[in-house]
């Protein structure tokens, strides 16, 4: 005889690090002036969040737009968040390759490309 558990909900935890977005803005000079080609980061918000796997289907959507996703992190909710926004985690950059809402678990999933500085 053996006695089963009650189905017990887990909440996930979004504690493995912080994600600060960014937006890339042309630097100026001490007059005002865009300084043509220099870039500077501003950041405009950040979340904490949790490391998901990275899916079979995510690395062949990414393939086929001849991309290499390195990372996929989830963040609690369901945010409003621009593909054109530089993702910075640590000392780390990357460009956002795309994000789902993940209805159940309440969750914005979002899967990054790390930007390799030459």
């Amino acid at each position: 005889w053996v006695m089963l558990e009650k189905k017990s909900i887990t909440a996930n935890v979004f504690n493995d690090g912080v994600a600060h977005f960014n937006i890339k803005q042309t630097k100026l000079d001490e007059y005002n002036t865009p300084l043509r080609g220099q870039y500077e980061l501003k950041e405009i918000k950040k979340y904490w969040f949790r490391y998901l796997g990275v899916t079979q289907d995510d690395i062949y959507l990414a393939v086929a737009d001849d991309k290499r996703i390195t990372k996929k992190i989830g963040m609690h909710g369901n945010l409003d968040i621009d593909v054109k926004n530089i993702v910075v985690i640590g000392n780390e950059q990357f460009e956002i390759y795309n994000t789902t809402y993940h209805f159940k678990r309440n969750e914005t999933m979002v899967n990054l490309i790390k930007i390799w500085k030459t």
